[in-house]
Formats: structure tokens, C-alpha cells, sequence
């Protein structure tokens, strides 16, 4: 995967999303994270860190083999049904690396809190 196939992929356009200035929706914190993030992606050489579009591609990849066996989305696959703060959650957990040393993750700790029958955005 490419930084422009990337660039097409849900988390960024979910980051460009929410960084759109009539939106609304999303909070002071989540709009400056999301603007670091895409300052990030665009901007590697200049940061400690590294994105890994081949661990992001192989996530993907993986999203579109699981399918859900029962619920609202029964017969679909993960990668469907996921919306976009979840591709964004995803691959900022997994794809950040070290440059110095790239089995080390940039987040090794991740707490999501969702309040119940709030899985959608928006």
C-alpha cells in the first residue's frame, strides 16, 4: 500500500472528516488529534515515529476475511461494518512504529469508552 492508497483508506478520510471546519459533531480533543495525525502521515521525516502501510494494508486485509455471524451486519465482514473512528482507532494502535527500532510500538496502551448502543458516529 501506497501513502496516496492510504490516503483513500477510512481512517484518513475519517481524520479529514472530522478536521472540516463545519463540522460539528466532535469534540475540541478528538479535531486536534485527528489534525495531528494527518500532519503526522504527511509528514514522517520529520517525526520520531513511522506509519507502517504494510502492517495498515495486512489489517485491512484481515478486516475483510472476519465476517459477523449474527446480529444487525450477520453476513458481513468487518471491514464493512466498521465505521470510521474505528479504522482510525485501529490503525493508530497498530501501524505507529519507532524508526530506531520498529518492533516498538509508538502506543502500547489503548483505552476506548463507549457509552452502550453508541457504536455509530454520528
Amino acid at each position: 500500500m501506497t501513502l496516496e492508497e492510504f490516503k483513500l483508506s477510512p481512517a484518513y478520510l475519517y481524520a479529514l472528516w472530522v478536521c472540516e471546519p463545519e463540522n460539528r459533531c466532535v469534540n475540541k480533543y478528538i479535531r486536534i488529534l485527528c489534525a495531528n495525525f494527518i500532519y503526522e502521515i504527511n509528514n514522517q521525516d520529520k517525526i520520531e515515529y513511522i506509519f507502517d502501510l504494510k502492517m495498515a494494508e495486512k489489517i485491512m486485509k484481515l478486516m475483510k476475511l472476519i465476517k459477523f455471524a449474527t446480529g444487525a451486519v450477520a453476513g458481513k465482514t468487518l471491514y464493512e461494518s466498521c465505521v470510521g473512528y474505528q479504522y482510525f482507532l485501529v490503525l493508530n494502535i497498530f501501524c505507529w512504529k519507532e524508526k530506531s527500532n520498529f518492533n516498538k510500538r509508538r502506543y502500547e496502551v489503548c483505552l476506548l469508552w463507549i457509552a452502550r448502543k453508541n457504536s455509530r458516529f454520528c
